[in-house]
Formats: structure tokens, sequence, C-alpha cells
């Protein structure tokens, strides 16, 4: 990776959970940071760490310069 284009992947420390309406949306301690350029940090959660049946499909579509446009990441 260039360096004028860092990426890191930390594991959280804590346990982080979600709430939504007053429901858990998400709740794990197994979270991973990422840490990009001069981005936000972003969590990503185990999906086996998610109540999948509260969240929808969005519209909208993402570009990442990495990897092209609508990319999924996966793990």
């Amino acid at each position: 990776m260039a360096e004028s284009h860092p990426v890191r992947v930390e594991t959280e420390p804590r346990r982080v959970k979600v709430t939504a309406g007053g429901s858990i949306v998400a709740d794990s301690s197994g979270v991973l940071m990422l840490y990009e350029a001069t981005y936000p940090r972003v969590r990503y959660f185990p999906r086996r760490d998610v109540d999948m049946t509260k969240l929808c499909r969005s519209p909208h579509k993402t570009v990442y310069p990495l990897q092209g446009r609508g990319v999924p990441l996966r793990y």
C-alpha cells in the first residue's frame, strides 16, 4: 500500500453494542477497526453478531479507489 494512502486494521479491545429504536442491532467483542488515510475510522462487525433482520438493503452505492464500484468487503 502506498504511503500516501495508509490502511491499518486493528481489533477493537472493547465490546461494542449498537442499538436503534430501543432494540439491540449488534453486540460484539470481535469488532475490527479500519483506519484509512484521512477518512474517519470505520467499525466492522462480524455478521454473526448482527441481527440482520433489523437491517434492510440500501440503494446507496459506494466507490472505493482500491477495489472499484460497489464491491462489498468480505471477511
